[in-house]
Order: structure tokens, then sequence, then C-alpha cells
């Protein structure tokens, strides 16, 4: 993904969903101020105003109190998140007020390559990018209007809920609610459910028993019970034959979330 398309991408957010494809000419005129050409502007609504609304606030709070404190602009809403890789190899910074977007980029172009620390201070999307963002929009805006992001007129949201069987009450699905069970309703934005369905003990898988097996029947048993973040240690085990598992976290019989990892250890 490029700098390019994750800025077209926040700024179809500040649009209220509305996406203008980026353009580099705007007019083609000659020496006698005829016009040859002229860009047309065509937008196309790809989200609702009112789900945009929603990304806007979400990201207001990454300026105010997250970890884009360093890019909030003094004299203006703005509204932005920041973005670092495994080992710091890109960070970045994308954000908007209501009349402009930019987006920050740092890394290798040629190569993913940790970055580590510059002038003092640790590479991450919170740092260095903020900084330049900052640094930027505050001189690109300071001849624009002031202006603050308005809560659109429409502000009907659809959720997922699901109902508790024991008290009637509409709630937001966890991670283990089965998909029939879950509906979707309409409501004013800010007087949907907030509270999520409680998880209880039944609601989490047992952990299966994959030691002293072959590597292909152990992996089949995980896949079958929901686990896909499997890794596979190769480590030398003389009590069973090669490619067979000896070892494995966390262990069979207890309570596992199908999000955790799960490592196993073979004998090569």
């Amino acid at each position: 993904v490029s700098p390019l398309e994750v800025c077209t991408a926040f700024s179809t957010i500040a649009n209220y969903g509305i996406r203008h494809d980026p353009v580099a000419i705007l007019k083609v005129i000659d020496k006698d101020g005829n016009i040859y050409e002229e860009y047309e502007e065509e937008g196309r609504q790809v989200l609702t105003p009112i789900n945009a609304y929603r990304a806007i606030e979400i990201m207001q709070q990454v300026m105010l109190r997250g970890t884009g404190t360093r890019a909030r602009l003094n004299d203006r809403q703005c509204a932005g998140k920041t973005g670092t890789t495994d080992e710091a190899e890109n960070a970045w910074f994308s954000g908007f007020t209501t009349n402009l977007a930019a987006c920050v980029w740092m890394g290798h172009p040629e190569v993913n390559k940790k970055m580590g620390i510059i002038h003092d201070m640790r590479v991450q999307g919170g740092a260095h990018p903020a900084m330049i963002w900052n640094l930027f929009m505050t001189e690109a805006t300071k001849d624009l209007p002031i202006e603050n992001f308005m809560r659109p007129q429409d502000d009907m949201i659809n959720i997922q809920v699901v109902i508790n069987p024991e008290t009637g009450e509409m709630l937001l699905p966890n991670r283990f609610t089965p998909l029939d069970q879950i509906i979707i309703k309409e409501f004013r934005y800010g007087g949907e459910p907030t509270v999520q369905m409680p998880i209880t003990p039944d609601d989490i898988p047992i952990m299966p028993m994959v030691s002293l097996m072959h590597i292909n029947e152990a992996n089949h048993i995980l896949i079958e019970a929901g686990y896909t973040n499997i890794v596979y240690k190769n480590e030398p085990y003389s009590e069973v034959p090669s490619g067979y598992t000896h070892r494995q976290d966390p262990m069979w019989g207890q309570p596992v979330e199908t999000i955790r990892k799960i490592t196993i250890w073979v004998n090569p």
C-alpha cells in the first residue's frame, strides 16, 4: 500500500464517506489563457456519512489522548491514526482536518529494515511521522478556514446485536457468539448498545491433546477445534519418531481461546 492510497482513504472519511480519486493536473491552459482541458470533479459515496463520522470521532481521540498527541494541531480540530509495523520497519501517521488530509510514511523503500532509534527517539508512528505531520499541517492549514466536524443529520446506524436469553436485553456479540444468534438492528447514533454479551466458561474451547502424534494429525485436530495461529518448532526428541510431536503449549485439557498462539514441538 502506498501513502497516496492511505491518504485517499483518510480523505474519504474526512469527506463524510465521499471518495475523490487523486489527481495531479487540474487544468491545462495555453499562453493566452485558453483552457484545453479541465478536471471535472466526480466524488462518489462509498461510506455512509454517519459511519464516516463515527470513524472521525474515534480518530479525534487518538490526537487528544492517544498515540497521536504529538500530531495534534493547536488551532483546529483534527483526527488521525498512528501505525507501526513489526520491528518498526515502517512507521505511519495519517490524518486530516475538515479541509485537508495528509499522510506521512517512514521506512526503507526497497526493503523492510528495522529503523531503531533516530535522533534519540525510537521510530514509531506516534513519534517522527506524527511530528512531521504536525509541522506540515501547521503550515499548510494556516490560511484555511477553521471549521469543526459536524454530526450528519441522518444518524441512524446498523449494529450487530444478540439477545440475552436470560434478560431479553440487546447486547453486543462477543467473539464466541454463534453467527446464527447475531441480528442486525437500527439505532440512532449514541443510542446503540455498548455492553457486550458476557463470556462464560462454556464459550471457551478445551485445548485438545496433540502431543505424541504425527504433525499432520496434530494440525488437523487443531484446525478442526478452531485454532489457526499455530507455530511448529523443530526440537530433537528421541522418544518419538521423526515428524511426531512431543510437546505443546498451552497444555491440553485447559480452556484456551482460539485466538491464542499454539506452539507445537516436533522431532525433525
